[in-house]
């Protein structure tokens, strides 16, 4: 019985819990001066954050503090109870609000109460607002860019807003909203479509849209799911303009000469346009395309030159139409036509079309010699100075590239600026002279600002057959530049330091203020305009400052200016300096790298321990750590034991300071020899040293009667005896191991440091003296000096 009654209240106490409460919170207390919840969209069974900026204390009694209630308010005026009687303190409160399962989805507004009995209620209400949803909805259609009379697909996916698992819900349904158009333009109805969607939809639908779809009002879409509550909806909408299509020509361009039975490049795009200048690509448009005479209209096949081109003329997915066609002979005319492309207008199912000017000419072959007509102006683009006089000419050309003589030219000049084009002067008409040319001179006006105006001349032709054309040239001011350049990148406290002033395209004299803003310092000089100025200022001995800001600003005798800054840093840090060893490393041993740590700025000494890393630059797993205590030492580093014999660059860093240092390295085998095999053979020798003498004169005379024998052989048929003979190796012990000796032509021009048993030996020869060890080099990039070459 207990148990019943313990599952009763505590259904009870769930029940109430999702009701409306019925507190008047105006009446109970007051409202905090902020509050945010976020997010601000959240699924059922989501987490919302609540904050709030409450006082904490009551208003006539300091000593007391207030306790604050939170609850939901939604678009209905029900409220549900977030928080009840929670203490309050001074500042920011949070609360996390578990969204309930079963609460009615859509807006809802979070309010936060401080309970304060007795006080005056506020007279304004601060809450957030949060959207509450029970599915996520996402939606996406074929066609971004709606055209009249085609079907729009929609599809849909519905998934949980917590976790983003797929849902089905229990009942959806869509709704179309459109404008459709009447006999005259601003004869408009709205038009609604619905429809309800079975599970076995998948949530997709498509709907056929009138040809009279009005292209000024875009159409809606919602999409809604309910759950099977009843009470928790959610839905989602999008909107699609609706355009029309277009399409632009890029060849042939205007006025491009077309020979009768030639083929010719067709280049054009086509796409959906919007009223909101919104477009994407039209693909698979069919269009024709003719050449044009009056009444003769002469359709234009594609070119049988070029195999593997389609059919037919259809844009392609990307809009893009680019096709090689030939033009027919049989009933076109020398001279103008229009290549004009069709298609098939959406709405009105008629043929619309867009068009170029070209000219046919009977053959490639055909002289352009008076066709056409051509205005090109000569002269320059920049201009000095106000008030200077700019000559232009206009050139009238026919297709050819010759002159047209008595050519009427209109011709005016435009005063403009960034934002708009005034002054203009009234058209003058002028004729051509026997060379086809009219000089136009242009005056720079005295006030025209060089960083932002320009003066343009316009010029327009019309030959005799009525061929006109267009040119116009712009002028703009030289602006004025000036450039800083400071004597050195990086300073340091008790500097001087030397700033160089270019400038360009000034005139006369010129006045330069500069100014160190850190150092509060300032000053000004005066140079000519087509020289170079300079100042110096000195840095205190002591500084705090990690930068220098230098500005300056010049204006000339015109009163043109120009400004440059240039900012100066602080040389921090300290330099380093890594010593190689003395002795022939060998790998696999620990060697020890002394070093120096110099600071650059005694006022900013180095902080210790520094960090050091050492590493083989190219091998893997060879990098050290460690740490430095002191300006000066040494730091010791392993090699890696499977180092071959070669040269190898090692990377030292300290505290992102860097150098590098390249220094030969043995391998464990070559060192081994020269420690071990050679020493054995140099102590027998020693014990010989009558044998080995009378041994090496006898060697030597074999060598020699070798060589005079093969002399008269062609070089080929001398094989190894004539490469150069291999150096014995010195008879004392230790010593490096030896160098190899040189390779035969045929070899790789790498090998490795031990010749291979199976490579040819040469006869022995008398030992030389052993070449000295070579000396430390710091401006070598090996760090040794080159050895002497060996006595013989």
């Amino acid at each position: 019985m207990k148990n019943c009654r313990k599952s009763i209240f505590l259904i009870l106490l769930l029940s109430i819990s999702l009701m409306p409460i019925s507190v008047n919170a105006e009446e109970s207390g007051r409202y905090a001066t902020m509050v945010s919840a976020s997010p601000y969209e959240v699924g059922t069974g989501g987490t919302v954050e609540i904050e709030a900026l409450v006082t904490g204390q009551q208003y006539f009694d300091d000593d007391e503090t207030t306790r604050y209630n939170i609850w939901a308010e939604s678009s209905t005026e029900e409220t549900y109870t977030i928080a009840q009687n929670k203490d309050a303190i001074e500042g920011m409160i949070t609360y996390s609000w578990l969204v309930p399962e079963s609460i009615p989805t859509g807006y809802y507004l979070i309010c936060v109460e401080e309970s304060d009995s007795g006080a005056m209620s506020q007279s304004s209400v601060e809450c957030d607002s949060i959207s509450i949803i029970r599915y996520h909805i996402e939606m996406e259609v074929n066609n971004e860019i709606l055209l009249p009379g085609e079907t729009i697909r929609v599809w849909t996916t519905v998934s949980s807003p917590i976790n983003g698992s797929p849902e089905s819900p229990e009942t959806a349904g869509w709704k179309m909203t459109y404008t459709t158009q009447g006999e005259e333009f601003w004869d408009t109805d709205a038009q609604v479509k619905s429809g309800i969607l079975t599970p076995s939809s998948a949530n997709e639908f498509a709907v056929l849209m009138p040809s009279n779809l009005h292209s000024d009002y875009d159409l809606y879409i919602t999409f809604y799911a309910n759950d099977s509550s009843g009470t928790q909806l959610s839905a989602h909408s999008i909107n699609v303009p609706v355009g029309q299509l277009d399409t632009s020509i890029s060849q042939p361009s205007p006025g491009q000469v077309i020979p009768l039975g030639s083929d010719f490049v067709l280049q054009l795009s086509c796409k959906r346009i919007s009223d909101w200048y919104e477009w994407m690509p039209e693909k698979n448009l069919a269009l024709t395309v003719k050449l044009e005479q009056g009444n003769i209209k002469s359709p234009v096949s594609i070119s049988s030159t070029l195999s593997g081109q389609p059919s037919s003329i259809v844009s392609d997915s990307d809009g893009i139409v680019s096709v090689l066609l030939a033009a027919d002979n049989s009933v076109l005319e020398i001279g103008s036509a229009e290549l004009v492309v069709y298609w098939t207008d959406t709405y009105s199912s008629e043929e619309v079309n867009t068009s170029t000017t070209v000219h046919i000419s009977a053959d490639s072959s055909e002289s352009l010699t008076g066709v056409g007509l051509q205005v090109v102006i000569d002269g320059p683009l920049t201009s000095s100075e106000p008030g200077e006089e700019i000559i232009l000419t206009v050139n009238t050309l026919d297709m050819a590239g010759n002159p047209l003589a008595g050519i009427w030219i209109h011709h005016l000049t435009s005063r403009s600026t960034i934002n708009s084009e005034d002054d203009r002067s009234k058209w003058t008409m002028q004729q051509s002279d026997n060379q086809g040319k009219l000089t136009v001179l242009v005056t720079i006006p005295l006030d025209l600002n060089p960083a932002s105006g320009s003066i343009s001349l316009y010029a327009t032709a019309k030959n005799a057959t009525g061929v006109s054309d267009s040119e116009s040239h712009q002028i703009r001011l030289i602006v004025p530049q000036v450039t800083i350049s400071p004597s050195t990148v990086n300073w340091l406290p008790g500097d001087e330091v030397v700033i160089r002033i270019n400038v360009d395209d000034m005139s006369r004299q010129v006045a330069a203020f500069w100014s160190v803003s850190e150092l509060e310092i300032e000053g000004t000089l005066t140079f000519a305009a087509n020289s170079q100025g300079s100042f110096s200022f000195q840095v205190p001995d002591r500084t705090s400052f990690s930068h220098l800001q230098i500005s300056v600003v010049v204006i000339d005798s015109n009163g043109d200016t120009d400004s440059d800054y240039h900012s100066l840093q602080r040389l921090d840090g300290f330099s380093l300096m890594i010593s190689p060893p003395d002795e022939v490393i060998v790998a696999g041993d620990k060697i020890s790298f002394p070093y120096v740590i110099t600071d650059m700025d005694s006022t900013d000494p180095v902080e210790y321990p520094v960090q050091w890393t050492v590493m083989v630059s190219g091998v893997a797993d060879s990098a050290m750590t460690g740490l430095v205590n002191s300006k000066s030492g040494s730091i010791e580093y392993i090699l890696p034991s499977d180092l071959e014999s070669g040269s190898y660059l090692f990377a030292f860093i300290f505290e992102g300071q860097s150098t590098h240092l390249v220094i030969d390295v043995r391998s464990n085998d070559d060192a081994s020899g020269v420690g071990g095999t050679f020493s054995a053979v140099g102590d027998s020798l020693d014990s010989a040293s009558g044998w080995v003498s009378t041994l090496a004169l006898i060697m030597t005379f074999v060598c020699l009667g070798l060589l005079l024998k093969g002399g008269g052989k062609k070089e080929e048929e001398l094989g190894g005896f004539n490469e150069p003979l291999p150096v014995a190796a010195p008879m004392s012990a230790p010593m490096p191991a030896p160098m190899p000796a040189p390779m035969p032509a045929a070899m790789p021009a790498a090998m490795p440091a031990a010749m291979p048993a199976a490579y040819p030996q040469q006869a022995a020869m008398p030992a030389p003296m052993p070449a000295p060890m070579p000396e430390y080099d710091p401006t070598s990039p090996t760090g040794y000096s080159n050895p002497p070459p060996q006595q013989r």
